[in-house]
């Protein structure tokens, strides 16, 4: 049911590199996803996937790069893990 509404989200989507990173997404594929969300005029959906995978430090690793601004709260973020 989750790859039904993953596809919904995207049926309107006309950049090939956002759809290519969606479907990248989909198969389980991040690295390849953030690489073509990095390339599209959308880099701001490889930090949401990245956060969405709780992958903390490359999180802030692209947040450091293209949102600055929410570089505070993926820091708590990761803390947090590293002190579970």
């Amino acid at each position: 049911m989750g790859m039904v509404y993953s596809i919904k989200s995207i049926k309107n989507e006309t950049e090939k590199n956002v759809l290519i990173g969606h479907v990248a997404c989909i198969l389980f594929k991040p690295d390849t996803a953030q690489d073509m969300f990095l390339r599209s005029s959308k880099p701001e959906l490889a930090l949401d996937m990245r956060m969405d995978l709780q992958d903390w430090f490359a999180a802030l690793k692209l947040a450091k790069q293209i949102a600055p601004e929410r570089e505070q709260f993926i820091c708590r973020k990761l803390a947090s893990q590293v002190e579970n």
